[in-house]
């Protein structure tokens, strides 16, 4: 069997990165055979957007760009919340004596482990904040995981 070498040969390579609207883009052409290719990637989080050819350098790229531009323009932007500053725990109600059992942050953490997991485990026990709100038990363990590191 006779092995023939490849024909097509990656020519004209060039890598260069803009900016379209928020997102920096790295534009890949390269010259393929008779055919000009066009890759646009967004360097974060790393996907492609999109893949072209054409004939020439300039025509690939305008076409990449436009797809691009037309994909990324449409692209909803969400910003991240970032809470300005957290519940503070305050006390923990014990609801199984009547009246229930108050404890400081300090007095819950200084009773012994078991019986700290028990009342967890129990789901008895009630979180309010220092502005008297009630604060969701699984944002009071982490509080008190905070509290007991510090």
């Amino acid at each position: 069997m006779d092995l023939k070498e490849p024909t097509t040969l990656i020519e004209e390579y060039e890598v260069k990165t803009i900016k379209i609207l928020t997102w920096s883009l790295q534009v890949i052409t390269y010259k393929l055979d008779t055919k000009y290719v066009c890759i646009v990637n967004n360097t974060d989080p790393g996907a492609t957007i999109c893949r072209m050819t054409d004939t020439t350098r300039q025509g690939v790229q305008r076409k990449a760009l436009e797809h691009a531009n037309s994909h990324l323009s449409s692209t909803v932007v969400l910003d991240v919340y970032v809470p300005e500053k957290g519940p503070q725990l305050d006390r923990i109600m014990l609801m199984v004596d009547v009246p229930p059992v108050t404890f400081s942050i300090n007095e819950f953490l200084a009773m012994p482990i078991t019986d700290r997991m028990n009342h967890i485990l129990g789901g008895n026990l009630v979180f309010y904040g220092t502005g008297d709100e009630l604060i969701p038990a699984g944002s009071a363990m982490k509080l008190l995981s905070e509290a007991s590191a510090a």
